[in-house]
């Protein structure tokens, strides 16, 4: 739905069919690879994260990119921000950091109990008890 509205937008936005042209240059080139290199390295990343912390930790920094977006939008782009959206990132870092946080406690408390468990384990042998 996003790309439709998009394509509306820009058609009437402009209407030289001729900047519509996709060559064989850096109009193609670069978004292509830019699109598959950034996709495959941040895809590699998640499964890096979901594989060692789990799927709380790759869902828990998704809100860390719009503050990402928001001070670069306002360092390179010269973009206005507003008291709000200083007061809106900060509260969800907090909150963000406070999931990181607890999870992590979460995490070494699951790392301790299992360990202990496989110490206080009886080994299995395979003895017959009809003898």
């Amino acid at each position: 739905m996003g790309a439709l509205e998009s394509a509306v937008v820009a058609v009437v936005a402009d209407h030289r069919p001729q900047s519509w042209v996709i060559g064989w240059d850096f109009t193609l080139f670069g978004p292509l690879y830019t699109g598959i290199v950034s996709s495959g390295i941040s895809y590699y990343v998640q499964g890096l994260v979901m594989q060692s912390r789990g799927p709380v930790f790759l869902t828990a920094f998704n809100p860390l990119c719009m503050i990402i977006v928001s001070a670069l939008g306002s360092f390179l782009l010269g973009e206005h921000l507003h008291l709000g959206s200083i007061i809106g990132g900060m509260i969800i870092a907090v909150g963000l950091y406070a999931v990181v946080w607890g999870k992590g406690k979460d995490y070494a408390t699951n790392l301790t109990t299992t360990k202990e468990a496989e110490t206080l384990q009886l080994p299995i042998t395979s003895t017959s008890i009809d003898k």
